[in-house]
């Protein structure tokens, strides 16, 4: 798998596909918000950018970013499929 790469996304397919699969790569970016307009997500990934930068520095996480908090998870992991 490719270093350093990094998704950004409203969509959480990747998340499940990288889980899924026991994939450590690439990070992914989920932002939850409710205002979902460019102003908004540009706002929220600069106020969340020192903690963005290292949790990046890691290869292989998954973060979600909501109006409220910022969560993740390292690569691998699994999630239960029904």
């Amino acid at each position: 798998m490719k270093r350093g790469l990094v998704i950004i996304t409203h969509d959480l397919d990747f998340s499940r596909l990288l889980a899924v699969g026991g994939h450590d790569g690439p990070s992914v970016v989920n932002l939850r918000l409710e205002e979902p307009s460019p102003a908004r997500v540009a706002e929220r990934l600069r106020s969340a950018g020192s903690i963005l930068t290292d949790l990046l520095a890691s290869n292989g996480v998954v973060i979600t970013i909501t109006d409220a908090a910022i969560r993740y998870r390292s690569l691998p992991f699994r999630i239960a499929m029904d």
